[in-house]
């Protein structure tokens, strides 16, 4: 714990945690009252990830408190000579086992010792499940987009594991379960896709059934039945393909056996329009719902299939299955409607144009192994998180699920996200899994906290690999309490405006999909009451405002998050909507800042290295190439001097051999970003003033006209008209009384 607050405005300190315990908090010093935690305005809370930081593993169990179950961590006092310890959570005095008894200052065991904060801990090997991926294909897509699915699903054959089961259901206008291990013909079971099956009904099915084989096994088989997949209906005139989605997926959960504990994978050709689970009608005349359709409530569909999907996704958290989905589309599937079933299982959504290298790149990436030989991905996860007594839990925005699991005086009637509990389930987890957790002060105002006390937050982990080996990995976090002589003012050095702008995101984010709220103005007035809390001026006067270093990047991040895809809802379907917003949910600091303010880097021959600059049209200028990285979107930009050149066939004469140079190296760059990338973003290179061209210069800043000549015209604020605003209604901010 760091005591001296000066060394906390560095923003390197904030990373360096990150570094070490996959954790980036919005404060990283904490009000000491509840009346000053209600001060705050930007939420008290973490973007936490398991299972990033690289962590010594050890091959014994963990000591706990047998009051609060926290596990012994470097922050806890031992007593060297009585061998008991003290839970810095909850304050009870433990013994520790006669295993510790031959402990000394100096030769501690691990999960003392201050650098191991994060610590992992083999609890069980047992005998390994065989990792499982079911198949789930929508027989509709137009015969060039399968021959492109069918060709991706073979080759992902290669990628499993050599132990996988893999298991086969198709769906148009019925559904057929495939009995792979049956090779004189192919078998089947037909099935209506108009009636929900009962899981007694599914059960039934499966006991003289057999649908998971080994792959080793059957994988002739499979590829074979694959690639002789065909749609044998034709939709009638002016109808949309028959598509019994929901049913499909439902019977595959229900005839699953409750050990399954793998992937279910939805590759959807179009929304469903039979049967439950239907999201649009069969006649084209009826449209798919708008954002407009939702705002208006006139979208009658769209709650019974939404209860549908989650109900399914209650069967998934339940068993620790994953549903993941596929599709060649971002606004004609249906994922408004299917969101929870993926989000909350921990799945995926992988999402293209068109067929395109990208979508396998990403589809081959659920595949990847670890270093230890287990698959990236683990299974069966589950988050508990303890706090000290002056903390209570508000809850957790994610891709996760609540266990409803609640421990006395820990968690708060404040709820944010998935709350009122202090355990979570996750049935997929990986290295790139981020989670939102949120925090109250509960510590009353009288009671004074010493100058050199603390706060505790325990993160435990669980999981499961595919050999079959549970880990628990626990991360502690201890900081420094305010003194609240000083006032909230004091608690700015630790203020780490990136981390907050990821939180404020995510919550604005979750309150647009439970609550309905204009989250354009909740930005606002958020964005006015915190600036006009930490900024100093004479009231009426906006030549004296002075904002402080620590926060003053806050406003420009909150600028882009609300004229950006994640919030706007201008122009997008709300499949695509839902599918920003997914990621969202899912990613790092890091990565949630790309998405909200897309980075720009330059390259010229008056640059000696790529430089970020401004993400302004007027830092676009003729000569130049820039990487445009948006997250969901990767341009290589070329200036109009540049396309040119290009045009005169520069690049290719010897003596231009440094102008063909400066086109590869920008290049090269942007496919290092492409390949580290998921799901990997929609690559283009291209030239200003072509219509691709025009989509990067608008996600530009319109403050001004590029040097080049290119008028820009947009109906959107600049960002200095917005700051200018802002500092007018700062200066004349007026606090609601309550």
């Amino acid at each position: 714990v760091n005591n001296d607050t000066s060394s906390i405005t560095n923003m390197d300190h904030f990373l360096d945690i990150e570094e070490r315990d996959g954790v980036r908090w919005s404060w990283n010093i904490w009000p000491s009252s509840r009346i000053e935690y209600r001060k705050l305005v930007a939420p008290l809370g973490c973007i936490y990830s398991p299972l990033k930081p690289q962590c010594l593993t050890v091959n014994y169990p963990p000591v706990c408190c047998a009051r609060c179950k926290s596990v012994l961590n470097p922050y806890c006092e031992v007593d060297y000579t009585k061998f008991t310890w003290i839970c810095r959570i909850c304050n009870l005095a433990n013994t520790l086992p006669e295993t510790y008894h031959g402990i000394t200052p100096e030769s501690q065991p691990a999960e003392i010792i201050p650098s191991y904060t994060t610590l992992e801990y083999q609890i069980q090997t047992a005998q390994p499940n065989a990792p499982s991926y079911f198949y789930i294909i929508d027989i509709t897509f137009k015969e060039k987009y399968m021959d492109y699915f069918k060709e991706t699903i073979i080759q992902s054959l290669n990628r499993l594991p050599k132990d996988a089961h893999i298991g086969l259901i198709t769906f148009g206008k019925g559904v057929q379960v495939y009995e792979l291990g049956y090779t004189n013909c192919t078998k089947s079971i037909a099935l209506s896709g108009m009636k929900e099956f009962s899981k007694e009904d599914a059960q039934k099915m499966a006991k003289t059934n057999q649908f998971l084989y080994p792959l080793n096994i059957v994988e002739e088989n499979f590829k074979r039945i694959i690639n002789s997949l065909y749609n044998p209906f034709t939709p009638k005139p002016g109808c949309r393909h028959v598509r019994t989605t929901g049913v499909a997926i439902s019977l595959a959960l229900n005839i699953l056996p409750d050990t399954f504990s793998g992937r279910i994978m939805v590759f959807a050709a179009g929304p469903a329009t039979a049967g439950p689970g239907k999201v649009v009608d069969i006649e084209k005349t009826a449209s798919i719902r708008t954002h407009k359709h939702l705002a208006d409530e006139n979208a009658p569909l769209v709650q019974d299939a939404r209860v549908c999907y989650y109900n399914s996704s209650n069967i998934a958290v339940q068993n620790g299955v994953t549903v993941d989905l596929f599709s060649l589309s971002l606004d004609q599937v249906g994922l408004y409607e299917m969101r929870d079933l993926v989000k909350r299982t921990g799945g995926v959504i992988i999402s293209t144009k068109y067929p395109n290298d990208s979508f396998r790149t990403s589809f081959f990436h659920l595949f990847e192994s670890s270093s230890d030989g287990s698959l990236a991905s683990k299974s069966k996860g589950t988050i508990s998180v303890s706090v000290c007594p002056e903390l209570r839990i508000s809850g957790a925005v994610g891709h996760l699920s609540s266990t409803g699991n609640k421990t006395e005086g820990v968690v708060s009637e404040l709820e944010i996200g998935a709350g009122g509990t202090d355990t979570w389930k996750m049935a997929s987890i990986d290295n790139n899994t981020n989670y939102a957790f949120f925090f109250e002060v509960t510590n009353p105002h009288q009671r004074v906290l010493g100058s050199q006390s603390y706060g505790m937050v325990q993160f435990r982990t669980t999981y499961v690999n595919s050999l079959g080996q549970s880990f628990l990995r626990v991360t502690t976090i201890a900081h420094q309490w305010s003194s609240p002589d000083l006032g909230t003012n004091a608690l700015i050095p630790g203020f780490d405006q990136e981390a907050a702008t990821a939180l404020v995101a995510k919550m604005a984010i979750e309150k647009a999909e439970t609550e309905e709220t204009d989250i354009q103005r909740w930005l606002d007035k958020h964005l006015i009451t915190f600036m006009s809390k930490y900024s100093t001026f004479t009231k009426g006067m906006e030549h004296t405002l002075s904002i402080p270093n620590e926060i003053s990047l806050y406003p420009q991040f909150l600028f882009h998050l609300r004229r950006g895809l994640l919030v706007s809802i201008f122009g997008s379907a709300p499949d695509e909507t839902v599918y920003y917003r997914f990621y969202l949910q899912r990613e790092n600091t890091s990565n949630i800042l790309t998405m909200i303010q897309p980075q720009l880097e330059a390259y010229g021959f008056d640059i000696e290295e790529p430089e970020q600059v401004l993400l302004a049209v007027s830092s676009i200028k003729p000569d130049r190439i820039y990487i445009f990285d948006s997250y969901f979107n990767l341009s290589v930009f070329r200036g109009s001097t540049i396309s040119q050149w290009m045009k005169l066939g520069y690049q290719d004469k010897l003596e231009y051999s440094s102008f063909a140079e400066l086109l590869r190296i920008p290049v090269e760059d942007a496919k290092i970003i492409y390949e580290e990338r998921f799901p990997a973003p929609y690559y283009v290179e291209c030239d200003e003033g072509t219509s691709q061209g025009r989509y990067v210069l608008a996600a530009l800043d319109p403050e001004e006209n590029n040097l080049s000549g290119t008028t820009f015209h947009t109906d959107d604020v600049s960002l200095s008209d917005f700051m200018n605003h802002l500092s007018r209604r700062i200066v004349n901010y007026e606090p609601v009384k309550q």
